[in-house]
């Protein structure tokens, strides 16, 4: 009875932890929310719209709604950034025809006619060529999908930096300037230059040359003393399955007359030549991985291999290939 209670108990703290962490921590952002949500109104109020928009949007990202979305709209406004608070005055418009606020949704929707006409606008065209290398363009840090190639896009008045990139070509970028009110301009992105080709590394001579070949050296020695172990055990294997055979053959021969008609006998005799052909096999197998070890620790180039030197390693390698 106590180890039942003691696993309700803990299975009850589990589900406690798991549901009640999420809630926590929902708890803290809105409260979090809320004080940036406050303090953000008091720089508004102040005048200060550079800190207050930053807070306001922290607010919105921690717990957001139609109050705090709002708010940062208006804030942005009034910091002369039309395009995004007409983005968020339209955000508004949907979250308060969901939540049936006429008051906020006119609110919203009067703003929206207010900048609408004030709008400044940067259109990006895309030349064929560059959309057939896969190009990604940017404004500042948002990517332009391909449907917004050349289309006219509502943008923050000030300056912005434009960057196209693809995949083995050079960056491409431009910057522009956008007028506070009804300013209209067009950027074109070509066809991206190929990006430079790293020049492989140059062969060095003298000694520092010597370190490739020492490489290949190394890592061929290891292979082959790797292979020639491989080689040794398959090797004692094998003894192991012939000494085993040999044990099967010398209790078939015990129980067994001639000929044998007993069928332990007869059953020794079977386990005796499977284990021999087993031992064949792994001793063969072995003796070909040990033989194959030898040749790659043979023929492992060193860090003062010369061209004669390899031709007679080649050599070497050769004749013990066909002398196996």
């Amino acid at each position: 009875m106590i180890g039942s209670d003691l696993r309700r108990l803990v299975s009850a703290s589990i589900l406690v932890g798991v549901v009640g962490c999420p809630i926590v921590a929902f708890a803290q952002n809105a409260t979090i929310a809320e004080s940036l949500f406050q303090e953000g109104k008091k720089l508004m109020e102040a005048g200060k719209y550079a800190e207050a928009c930053p807070k306001l949007a922290e607010s919105n990202r921690l717990d957001p709604g139609a109050g705090a979305l709002t708010a940062l709209a208006l804030c942005h406004k009034a910091e002369g950034k039309t395009a995004s608070a007409w983005s968020e005055f339209k955000e508004v418009v949907s979250l308060a025809r969901r939540d049936n606020r006429k008051d906020r949704e006119q609110v919203a929707q009067d703003n929206i006619n207010e900048l609408e006409p004030k709008l400044s606008r940067l259109r990006v065209d895309v030349s064929p060529m560059a959309v057939s290398q896969n190009v990604e363009v940017r404004i500042d840090s948002s990517v332009i999908t391909r449907a917004a190639f050349g289309v006219s896009v509502p943008v923050d008045p000030g300056p912005h930096r434009i960057v196209a990139t693809a995949p083995g070509k050079k960056p491409w970028e431009t910057s522009v300037t956008i007028d506070a009110e009804r300013d209209d301009k067009k950027i074109e992105v070509p066809a991206l230059e190929d990006a430079p080709v790293a020049p492989p590394p140059p062969v060095m001579s003298g000694d520092a040359g010597s370190t490739q070949p020492e490489n290949r050296g190394s890592t061929q020695k290891t292979i082959g003393y790797a292979l020639g172990g491989v080689g040794i055990i398959g090797i004692g294997g094998g003894a192991v399955f012939g000494v085993q055979a040999i044990s099967k053959s010398n209790e078939s021969d015990d129980l067994c007359g001639n000929p044998c008609s007993n069928a332990e006998g007869l059953k020794a005799n079977e386990d005796a030549r499977s284990l021999a052909t087993v031992s064949n096999i792994v001793i063969g197998v072995g003796a070909a991985a040990l033989i194959g070890g030898a040749v790659l620790i043979l023929t492992a180039p060193s860090s003062s291999s010369s061209p004669t030197a390899a031709k007679r390693t080649g050599a070497l390698a050769n004749g013990l290939r066909f002398s196996f």
